[in-house]
């Protein structure tokens, strides 16, 4: 006889789309144990004991640029006023699900002499339900000044996470930027020495320093471009934002040929790419926390929308424990992988019964 624990996960179906962050808009990811009503089934003389999965946490800083540039017209407005706009009902729909943080560049009201740059600590520290909070300090980066410091927004980002234990979420930063960054990562402008075709010093690599020193920490860059002509490089070199996107393990991988990073040209590819970057993000993980460890790790079988997901040894097309994490954390691969990443599982479920087995699966 089987004890039955369940696991019910809703979500979207869609097609294929980026490989890297994907591109469908995931609905909310629903978790929660089964409901037996006034009393748990007797199951083997006792009462199941449901084991549920533990949600993705996922944590994201807005770098929010407010250079002077963002007030150049963008469809029938300005890219920050549009830009402003699609964040904040994006951030309404997903606050239960992303923990949103903010950080806008440069500081709003100058750093006291032009070609000086500075930034702020961020205003709004990654939680659950920032919605309000987030949307209330994009409003106060307006109206737009200054130049481009993306090195030390990048650099203050990393201290700002450093100084956070991950606490068992995933992480990211999402660069969202017009143009090149002008700034070195001390304080002033500066000039690319770009030797065939190699980048030697100047703003750019000095942000990706940044971005490395964020990669050094767990957490991934994502990089958003807003308006034309980003990914044009110069002297031979990738154009910064392509440059950046690359290193910051989160590129997006696209059959288009088009550039690594996320490109909004006008107000409904602004609005496509906050709607591929958020819905992925929140997309089931293939690897699985169990908040209360099986009784049993080799009398357990893992079934998608009622059908049997095979355990697999060589951990190449079906279940295994995550080694070292038996009973607790459970990875899925291959084409079972592929249809929780693309949202075609409608629900998940993990049944253990109540007798020592010799292999997962092997007793039900």
């Amino acid at each position: 006889m089987v004890c039955l624990a369940a696991l019910a996960v809703t979500s979207a179906c869609g097609a294929d789309g980026d490989r890297s962050l994907g591109t469908q808009q995931a609905d909310a990811t629903r978790i929660a144990p089964p409901d037996f009503g006034s009393r748990a089934p007797e199951v083997c003389g006792r009462a199941t004991q449901p084991l549920s999965f533990a949600p993705k946490a996922v944590d994201m800083l807005l770098l929010f640029d407010r250079s002077g540039s963002m007030s150049q017209a963008f469809g029938n407005s300005s890219r920050i006023e549009v830009e402003s706009q699609l964040l904040e009902e994006w951030l309404w729909a997903y606050h239960d699900r992303i923990r949103f943080g903010f950080q806008s560049f440069p500081r709003p009201g100058g750093c006291g002499q032009p070609s000086v740059c500075c930034v702020d600590e961020p205003q709004v520290a990654p939680a659950s339900f920032t919605a309000a909070a987030v949307a209330a300090a994009i409003e106060a980066a307006s109206p737009v000044d200054g130049n481009t410091p993306t090195a030390q927004a990048l650099s203050t980002a990393g201290s700002f996470f450093a100084a956070r234990p991950p606490a068992g979420a995933e992480r990211y930063v999402l660069l969202s930027t017009d143009g090149q960054p002008s700034c070195l990562v001390t304080g002033v402008l500066g000039q690319e020495v770009i030797r065939s075709g190699q980048r030697l010093e100047g703003p750019c690599v000095d942000a990706l320093a940044a971005v490395r020193g964020l990669r050094a920490l767990g957490i991934k860059v994502i990089v958003l471009g807003i308006g034309t002509d980003l990914e044009l490089g110069i002297q031979g070199a990738p154009s910064c934002l392509e440059d950046l996107a690359r290193a910051g393990g989160a590129a997006r991988e696209a059959a288009d040929g088009g550039p690594s990073f996320y490109s909004a040209r006008t107000p409904r590819e602004l609005e496509l790419a906050l709607q591929r970057i958020f819905g992925a993000l929140v997309q089931p993980s293939c690897t699985m926390a169990i908040s209360q460890e099986a009784p049993d790790p080799n009398n357990v079988s893992l079934f998608f929308d009622m059908s049997e997901v095979p355990f697999d040894a060589n951990r190449t097309d079906g279940w295994n424990w995550l080694e070292g994490n038996a009973g607790r954390v459970l990875e899925v691969y291959g084409a079972p992988c592929r249809r929780l990443e693309r949202l075609q599982v409608a629900g998940v479920e993990i049944r253990y019964g109540c007798a020592p087995c010799e292999t997962p699966g092997s007793c039900r």
